[in-house]
């Protein structure tokens, strides 16, 4: 499989992300950018007030209201990025994945079947509809770890700026509490994707099927095209209800 070699293709990439999915771009971006470094800096300025609570002889009340404060940003930003994830990320970003392939489908519907005997035409074709979703799922993915990376860079920048010697190892606990959290969360999502495996594979049997040039003239000139659609979108509609079902329990 071929791999995102330059800047350019990153951008064209990025270009047919944009107009699938606006809003997905926009958001996806904010989130990563406001949510991540406010936990990391929250965690920080938390550990350092409570400590400083104590040590200057602040009441239980007082230092109590500190927590409970603490508390709900943390839970508040973690439900927020939590629901946008489950709710909203993941099921556009199976409906963008959609609308990109049925463009693609779409286009080789008004293709003369005759061009698919033409070895040159007919690999590009295969290519694009093998590849051309997988890059731009690529390209998805680093967008999130380039946001990701300058989240991290701001929240270690704060750290650095606010920390003393003697709160690194508080810091470094909680930051283990939040990788316990994920690594939970990441069993979940395995467990979603044993499910999706079947309807993937059902999608799948439809992609190659317009690939194949054995199925060039049957789709042209009889109904089969239409019942690959409706099978292509069922199943999609499919995977963004479980991906939707499977958020409830990813909350948790």
């Amino acid at each position: 499989m071929g791999k995102i070699t330059n800047i350019s293709d990153f951008f064209f990439l990025v270009k047919t992300i944009w107009t699938h999915g606006k809003f997905y771009c926009i958001s996806t971006i904010l989130i990563s950018l406001i949510i991540t470094p406010i936990n990391n800096i929250a965690s920080v300025l938390f550990t350092q007030k409570v400590i400083n609570s104590i040590v200057i002889g602040k009441s239980f009340n007082e230092i109590l209201f500190v927590v409970l404060g603490f508390v709900a940003i943390l839970l508040s930003t973690n439900i927020i990025q939590s629901v946008f994830t489950n709710k909203y990320k993941n099921p556009k970003w199976t409906e963008i994945s959609q609308k990109i392939n049925q463009s693609i489908y779409n286009q080789v519907k008004q293709t003369d079947y005759e061009y698919f005997d033409d070895p040159e035409y007919y690999n590009d074709y295969t290519w694009t509809i093998t590849e051309y979703s997988e890059r731009t799922n690529e390209a998805n993915v680093l967008i999130q770890s380039i946001c990701r990376s300058i989240s991290t860079i701001i929240s270690m920048a704060t750290i650095i700026a606010v920390l003393g010697p003697g709160l690194i190892a508080l810091t470094v606990l909680v930051m283990c509490i939040f990788v316990a959290i994920d690594l939970k969360r990441n069993r979940i999502v395995l467990k979603r994707q044993e499910q999706l495996l079947p309807i993937d594979r059902k999608i799948e049997y439809v992609k190659k099927i317009y690939y194949n040039r054995d199925y060039a003239a049957d789709i042209r000139s009889t109904r089969l095209k239409e019942y690959l659609d409706k099978s292509y979108e069922s199943n999609c509609n499919e995977k963004i209800d479980v991906i939707k079902k499977n958020a409830s329990i990813i909350l948790r």
